[in-house]
């Protein structure tokens, strides 16, 4: 009650506020520096630079392994991929990857990058066919307080994204800029998944839109918009 005005990053928790009786409400999701994602390496080159198969088609999520997260589902997902399609995960400790390996019976279809170095993030993105946000609905954290930075990392890599269709997931993407499906329905991961990877049009017509909205989030500019909020 004290503060002079508070910053959201998700539309959900500026309402609440406001039910609350709050007024001064600055809504500012996440960002990005789109120029550190926007990168000329080609996807070939990418997967060369990075020891990721040339003869595979690849989905991939970036991130924790965390169940809030929605890991399990596209780990469950990868297994109905078809044989020429692997599913990366980028990310997670060495202490989290040991026992989410052995849960999935060290299928050779999930691939294990590990946590990299923020720098190589990019080119990752870029040795990707499909990104994946696989958020659940089952935590209040995912389903209405996040604004995941691996989001606007992805619209930003110009690769067709399949999310779950949450509130805080949809307060950017929408069926013009990415694939959104049922969120803990591997199935339906899968499908979307195998849908981008044959439908090269629908694809790039996402990855177009998306490109276009991501200027609106910039680092820069949340940047600029919060210093204004508060002078």
């Amino acid at each position: 009650k004290k503060a002079h005005g508070v910053i959201v990053i998700t539309k959900y928790y500026e309402n609440e506020l406001k039910v609350k009786g709050l007024n001064n409400i600055l809504y500012a999701p996440d960002a990005v520096t789109i120029a550190d994602f926007d990168i000329a390496t080609s996807q070939e080159e990418a997967r060369e630079m990075l020891g990721l198969p040339l003869d595979k088609k690849i989905a991939m999520y970036t991130g924790h392994l965390y169940s809030w997260k929605g890991a399990d589902t596209f780990a469950l997902a990868a297994r109905l991929l078809p044989s020429d399609t692997v599913a990366v995960f980028v990310g997670g400790s060495p202490e989290d990857i040991i026992p989410f390996k052995k849960k999935y019976d060290n299928d050779p279809r999930i691939l294990f990058a590990g946590q990299r170095p923020y720098k190589e993030i990019p080119l990752y993105l870029k040795a990707a066919d499909v990104l994946v946000l696989p958020n659940t609905a089952k935590e209040a954290v995912s389903l209405w307080y996040t604004s995941p930075i691996k989001l606007f990392e992805y619209m930003a890599s110009s690769r067709p994204i399949v999310a779950a269709s949450l509130p805080s997931i949809r307060d950017v993407l929408n069926e013009k800029n990415a694939v959104l499906v049922e969120p803990d329905d591997s199935d339906a991961f899968a499908s979307a998944i195998i849908g981008l990877l044959n439908n090269v049009a629908h694809a790039d017509a996402i990855v177009k839109v998306a490109r276009a909205d991501i200027e609106k989030y910039s680092l820069k500019k949340r940047a600029e918009t919060i210093s204004d909020f508060i002078s």
